[in-house]
């Protein structure tokens, strides 16, 4: 299984970054853009772990005091690959509360297919929205009008991957609410 855990965005969140892609896309058609439906937060991306892993990251979603995430989405940018810095892989990011590194913190402690623990300092919260195409030119996307809002859900996904894409799979799933633990 490949495992992460996310925050999905919220209803009206989620339709306004879709209508950003879209009026994106005409503009950058060579752009992988991401499906509407697999849009979210990455939190940590664990990789191909064993169940008793899956376990330990599913106790970190069910067990701690997790709070819900403001946040507005307000800028683009991308994270480059390669001696050449192209752009690999392009996200929308902005300013979150708190509560988003206090997920964080407890989901770096748990490893990942190489047995490495993560890095909260080196967190970059972001939502992918599209991946590199076939053009080696680097996309100037323009910067959404800021969204904002609250993300209360946190899952634990397996993410399978196909021909057509990947199919995410639910395995652990919790509302957030403010100032109640897990359980």
């Amino acid at each position: 299984m490949r495992v992460f855990a996310a925050l999905p965005l919220p209803g009206e969140a989620l339709d306004s970054v879709i209508a950003w892609m879209a009026r994106s896309r005409r503009s950058w058609p060579d752009l992988r853009w991401v499906a509407p439906g697999q849009i979210h937060l990455t939190l940590r991306f664990f990789g191909d772990i064993p169940r008793d892993t899956i376990a330990r990251a599913a106790a970190v979603i069910v067990d701690e005091a997790l709070e819900p995430v403001e946040f507005t989405l307000s800028r683009v940018s991308c994270f480059r690959k390669g001696r050449e810095g192209i752009p690999g892989v392009y996200w929308l990011g902005g300013e979150f509360s708190e509560g988003l590194r206090l997920m964080v913190e407890p989901l770096c402690g748990v490893p990942d297919d190489d047995g490495r623990t993560g890095e909260p300092s080196r967190f970059v919260p972001h939502l992918t929205v599209a991946r590199q195409g076939r053009s080696r030119e680097a996309a100037s996307l323009e910067p959404p009008a800021p969204v904002s809002g609250v993300m209360d859900r946190i899952v634990l996904m397996n993410s399978t991957l196909t021909s057509s894409g990947p199919v995410y799979e639910v395995l652990e799933s919790r509302g957030l609410a403010r100032g109640e633990g897990g359980g």
